[in-house]
């Protein structure tokens, strides 16, 4: 049998080793106790919530519509208040004009 050993590769980081007067906890001088097991699974894993065919729920909806409904009595309350002022500054002109007109 051939006995080629692989370099492990290196750890960006370093570990204690666990060595006590010198000599490690294992016996061997470990920086790991290894037993060539595998890393689980990542289990943070992200899951994705299927909706399937079904689309928005009833009340999700009517959120959106109120939400809508909002801005556009928003809107409507700010174009009249400029509107308001433009027919302010129109009454104010013609006033002028008008006594302009009668000197």
């Amino acid at each position: 049998m051939n006995s080629i050993k692989r370099k492990q590769p290196e750890k960006p980081f370093s570990l204690p080793n666990g060595d006590v007067d010198g000599v490690s906890l294992d016996g061997e001088g470990s920086l790991l106790d290894d037993d060539d097991h595998e890393l689980p699974p990542r289990l943070n894993k992200k899951r994705r919530i299927s909706m399937g065919n079904k689309g928005p729920s009833r009340s999700e909806l009517q959120k959106v519509v109120s939400d809508l409904d909002a801005s556009v009595k928003r809107i409507q309350s700010s174009i009249t208040r400029e509107v308001d002022k433009v027919n302010a500054t129109i009454k104010s002109l013609n006033t002028m004009i008008s006594e302009m007109e009668s000197d």
